[in-house]
């Protein structure tokens, strides 16, 4: 399975990681391996998320409150976005349409 990144995924991890940049540097460190620890998941194909109401599937990180988006093809993943989970429903969306407007 081959991994594709949309820029609005590098963008807000990081987003996300200069926050953790601001608490300190090693939760900085296990915040970026648990976000690539849930893309290698996604990419085993062991687990295959139920899309959301949005439309998008969501591997959601086990300590950080984050959910990594993405899209799932017969030969690709591509890897949408990490956000927030306690963030606005109309900016996830707003976030996502963009990414919808594009294709």
């Amino acid at each position: 399975m081959r991994a594709v990144y949309h820029p609005e995924f590098k963008a807000t991890f990081d987003v996300a990681i200069r926050h953790y940049q601001e608490i300190g540097l090693p939760l900085t460190d296990r915040f970026k391996a648990e976000v690539k620890a849930g893309v290698k998941v996604v990419l085993s194909g062991i687990v295959n998320h139920a899309p959301g109401p949005h439309g998008f599937r969501c591997f959601r990180c086990k300590k950080f409150p984050y959910l990594v988006y993405y899209e799932w093809t017969e030969a690709t993943v591509l890897f949408l976005a990490v956000l927030y989970v306690g963030r606005a429903p109309g900016l996830l969306s707003e976030t996502l349409a963009r990414y919808r407007d594009e294709r």
